[in-house]
């Protein structure tokens, strides 16, 4: 198995969070903390991505230096700090929060990701949306 993986052949939508300054290594996290660093405090994560259902994106992965160290389901948000927490953030204006469960044989844990034939970089925000343009509902 090549274990490099554009982002650009993402055949579904992937809403990819960077968890490389809250969650440096995996190595010495607790999956609870490996998971609340990925799904809290985000912010900027638009209402139509938030609300529509189904979920546009409905996969989350959690990359560490260009490789995916975990994949969850995203099953709702819900404003930062609704639900119990290994992490606290005192600025929880704007803030979002997903709730989910760990897709243990996602067939991209382990990838190392580019873009272009660069490895994939972390941006300023902190997460990022990859693959085709999801076909949702309106609400």
């Amino acid at each position: 198995m090549n274990d490099h993986f554009a982002v650009e052949d993402f055949k579904e939508p992937y809403m990819l969070f960077y968890i490389n300054q809250t969650c440096p290594s995996t190595k010495d996290k607790t999956e609870t903390e490996i998971y609340d660093c990925t799904r809290q405090f985000w912010h900027g994560v638009s209402r139509k991505k938030r609300e529509t259902k189904p979920l546009p994106y409905p996969v989350a992965l959690a990359v560490v230096g260009s490789v995916v160290e975990r994949a969850y389901s995203v099953d709702e948000w819900v404003r930062a700090g609704t639900t119990p927490s290994t992490r606290t953030n005192l600025d929880r204006k704007n803030r979002w929060e997903f709730t989910g469960h760990l897709l243990n044989d996602h067939f991209l844990i382990g990838r190392f990701l580019t873009k272009g034939s660069k490895p994939l970089r972390a941006n300023q925000c902190g997460h990022g949306y990859f693959g085709p343009l999801p076909k949702v509902n309106q609400r």
